[in-house]
């Protein structure tokens, strides 16, 4: 069940993005999710779908 390195790279992006968001003082859940899937989803559509080879 290997999705790749960008999969990984958004689930870490959302759990460093919600952790920020929680040193800023977010506490509400709706907030955190909101935080977390928006900048998963950047990381997502950001990154190569195909993983560059050089």
């Amino acid at each position: 069940m290997h999705r790749g390195p960008r999969l990984v790279a958004a689930v870490v992006a959302v759990f460093v993005a919600m952790s920020v968001a929680v040193k800023l003082g977010a506490t509400s859940p709706i907030t955190l999710a909101l935080v977390g899937v928006g900048v998963g989803v950047l990381v997502w559509n950001v990154l190569p779908k195909k993983p560059i080879s050089g």
